[in-house]
């Protein structure tokens, strides 16, 4: 059976975690795409902490022998799935940021042959209204 300290900390840690969630989310440090994930694995985490007899039914039937193996197996798990999850997104990011920098090079190189043309077509007009008559 999972220990009681153990089952405290689980506890405890799934209520900061997810008293941190909420606070990212309200703060807007975190977008509610994002937060579903984490709100998952904090609900994951609560019912591991809440229902030792079901972590120790689950770590039997993958056949892990201790309970907190499973647990700290699973946390561990969680971690690798939002590393990947994060990569992904930054991947994302990336071409986007890529493709707005080269669209704006663009815009920059045609702006500068635009304003290079009008002061062409400035200074190939003739002086009016000099007051020299």
């Amino acid at each position: 059976m999972m220990g009681i300290q153990l089952q405290v900390i689980l506890l405890v840690s799934a209520v900061i975690y997810l008293a941190a969630i909420i606070h990212f989310i309200r703060t807007k440090g975190m977008d509610l795409y994002r937060s579903i994930i984490w709100f998952l694995q904090a609900a994951v985490l609560l019912i591991m902490a809440a229902f030792p007899s079901f972590v120790k039914t689950l770590s039997s039937l993958v056949r892990i022998e201790t309970p907190s193996n499973f647990v700290f197996l699973l946390l561990i798990a969680f971690l690798l799935f939002n590393c990947l999850s994060m990569s992904a997104s930054l991947s994302r990011q990336h071409e986007r940021i890529k493709h707005t920098v080269q669209s704006i090079a663009i815009l920059e190189n045609r702006l500068l042959r635009l304003e290079k043309e009008m002061q062409e077509l400035r200074e190939g007009l003739p002086e009016t209204g000099s007051g020299e008559e």
